[in-house]
């Protein structure tokens, strides 16, 4: 066991027979810092998302190394190590998963550590409790204002209609709660 202090760099092995008898090696062992994970880019997503590419960054990272997230709700696909401070992950969050801060925490293969940042990640809940106005328009009207109002609206959301006939031109996003 390797406290989680250690000091790191280089250390002697001595082995003692039990008359006493003992031998060393100079430098033989070395203690690594395990890897530490600082955020993750985005540092959140909303139910619902699929096949979302996050990337951890952090240090001491090996290749080989993986990430993981906690609590119910997320799926994770493979690490990709880039290099020394970034991995990333494909991560899909379910239409019901909760929405709450989560711990990342990455594994470096071959015994090398594990680090976690507590709360780098949150789920957000997915846009919802929508009104529309004006919620009707007739059919040959163009370039049309509509307000949407709702809940958890993020800047860069799209919009569309079901059926054909109707095309977007363009989103405004103007809060959480107004396109």
């Amino acid at each position: 066991t390797i406290a989680s202090g250690a000091a790191t760099g280089a250390r002697n092995v001595t082995v003692t027979n039990p008359d006493t008898g003992s031998g060393s090696c100079s430098g033989c062992f070395t203690v690594v810092s395990g890897p530490t994970v600082t955020s993750t880019s985005p540092s959140s997503r909303g139910q619902g998302a699929t096949n979302q590419d996050i990337t951890v960054v952090g240090n001491y990272f090996l290749s080989g190394a993986t990430a993981s997230f906690s609590g119910p709700g997320l799926t994770v696909g493979p690490t990709t190590f880039v290099d020394s401070s970034h991995l990333t992950v494909t991560v899909s969050v379910a239409d019901n998963a909760n929405t709450s801060t989560r711990n990342v925490t990455v594994t470096n293969p071959g015994g090398f550590g594990a680090g976690t940042c507590s709360g780098c990640f949150t789920v957000t809940a997915q846009p919802g409790n929508f009104s529309l106005s004006p919620n009707s328009r007739a059919q040959g009207t163009t370039n049309q204002n509509i307000t949407i109002s709702g809940s958890n609206f993020q800047n860069g959301a799209t919009v569309s209609f079901s059926g054909t006939g109707i095309t977007v031109n363009s989103v405004t996003f103007n809060s959480s709660t107004s396109l």
